[in-house]
């Protein structure tokens, strides 16, 4: 897992470039467009989902993760309780989705973390980073945020 904000990206030395470009990328083609949906970036390899959703409360939401792609989560609007494992997952997951859609789910998970994400920040999980979108920082807003998806061998 990474975090930062999209105003320090160039200082971010540990981030990869081809990954920091990217979300400049998917963030200029959002303020050129704008509009919601999926976008391709480089076909399957690289493409984002601008969205408008309601956080939840984190009860109501399930840990999460994924195979293929990693996730870079941008909130663009709004504010959001991002859950994450700050270890490896090694256990296995109550709902396997991932050989159709690179999506399995957990039920719950010891030791879980949580990040307030603000507008401009971001959060990049690595394929098997469990992580826990969407949820409520207090009350249900709706936010704007983009995600990112590249695919782990791109």
């Amino acid at each position: 897992m990474f975090y930062g904000h999209v105003a320090d990206l160039s200082q971010q030395p540990l981030l990869p470039v081809r990954l920091r470009l990217l979300i400049e990328k998917t963030l200029a083609t959002i303020k050129r467009e704008g509009t919601t949906g999926k976008h391709v970036l480089d076909g399957d390899n690289a493409f984002f989902i601008l969205a408008e959703e309601m956080t939840e409360p984190a009860a109501l939401r399930r840990p999460e993760i994924h195979a293929r792609y990693l996730d870079v989560q941008i909130l663009l609007e709004g504010e959001e309780l991002m859950g994450y494992y700050p270890r490896l997952m090694k256990a296995r997951p109550d709902e396997d989705r991932l050989a159709t859609q690179d999506l399995a789910f957990f039920n719950q998970i010891d030791g879980e973390q949580f990040l307030a994400m603000l507008p401009g920040d971001f959060v990049v999980f690595w394929p098997g980073d469990a992580h826990r979108p969407l949820c409520a920082v207090t009350e249900p807003v709706t936010i704007r945020k983009v995600v990112i998806k590249v695919d782990a061998n791109w």
